[in-house]
């Protein structure tokens, strides 16, 4: 069963690429202040009820996570070469796309021998 997320590119061009992952960090920037508005006012349920506003939290951050991982290291330089991208959006992704990298490599989850697969490259002796 795939989860929910709002990261859901029109096609698969850069260019699509870029604007959804714009538009998904958008959602997620939003609903962030929101979740902050309301701890700091109360949940006054205005901006929803707490529960509703967890969840669109944690739908709109797993999505944003989901968009960051849809574009390349590659993918980036090129968004960035061709201006898609301003600098800073640039530099903020590649910071998330590190963040993730490191996270990725510290999880208890991960074998010794995958830590060598983490730029996507597969060691000789897995190879067909």
């Amino acid at each position: 069963m795939q989860r929910a997320t709002l990261f859901n590119p029109i096609d698969n061009s850069l260019e699509t690429k870029v604007k959804s992952v714009r538009d998904v960090q958008k959602a997620f920037l939003n609903v962030k202040a929101s979740l902050e508005y309301s701890k700091l006012h109360g949940y006054n349920q205005s901006l929803g009820t707490k529960e509703e506003l967890d969840k669109a939290f944690t739908l709109s951050k797993n999505s944003y996570k989901d968009a960051v991982k849809s574009l390349s290291e590659g993918d980036l330089k090129k968004a960035k070469r061709e201006n898609l991208l301003t600098t800073q959006e640039f530099q903020k992704l590649s910071v998330e796309k590190h963040k993730a990298k490191v996270k990725f490599i510290r999880s208890n989850q991960m074998r010794p021998e995958d830590k060598q697969n983490v730029k996507g490259r597969v060691p000789p002796s897995h190879k067909k």
